[in-house]
């Protein structure tokens, strides 16, 4: 559990007003209220490795804007009255990553001295889950509270590794 508030969205970041920063304290653009990270392996035998990694969190927030210049600074990003910075909340995320490897030990020596190769499959996101990246909060626009971007889909890997 965690909570992340400033008053600022970064360098490229600019004021709803730029003559009253006093509305602009509120969560951070990379606060995640819930996150829940989880790695494992384990070895079932015959050189083969299982891994997992599990990471699950709630929601990044963004901004709900008029769309229009309200304070005469040529900027379209004006705020309603009372709203704050960073009020809305985009959907959760989750990512399942799954490798199995095998290990192939070329010579007779202590396995952690001997030359190994090791074969391996990964699959990123194993469940396809579309994570979204990014929204739309300007009131006006046909795109309202819809995502514009989302992080990579399912990707598939197979490698191999000669130790020696």
């Amino acid at each position: 559990m965690s909570k992340t508030e400033n008053n600022t969205g970064g360098i490229n970041w600019y004021a709803a007003n730029q003559y009253d920063f006093s509305g602009e304290w509120g969560r951070a653009d990379f606060d995640q209220r819930h996150r829940l990270n989880m790695l494992e392996s384990f070895n079932p035998g015959r050189g083969f490795t299982i891994g997992v990694g599990l990471a699950l969190a709630t929601g990044k927030p963004y901004t709900l804007t008029t769309g229009q210049d309200l304070y005469g600074t040529g900027l379209a990003n004006a705020r309603p009255i009372g709203v704050p910075r960073n009020s809305l909340q985009g959907p959760g995320y989750a990512n399942l990553d799954l490798r199995l490897s095998r290990d192939f030990f070329l010579t007779k020596e202590k396995k952690e001295k001997g030359k190994v190769l090791t074969f391996a499959f990964d699959a990123f996101d194993a469940i396809n889950h579309v994570n979204y990246a990014s929204f739309v909060g300007i009131q006006t626009s046909p795109s309202f509270e819809h995502a514009v971007s989302a992080l990579p889909n399912r990707r598939l890997q197979l490698t191999s590794r000669f130790k020696f």
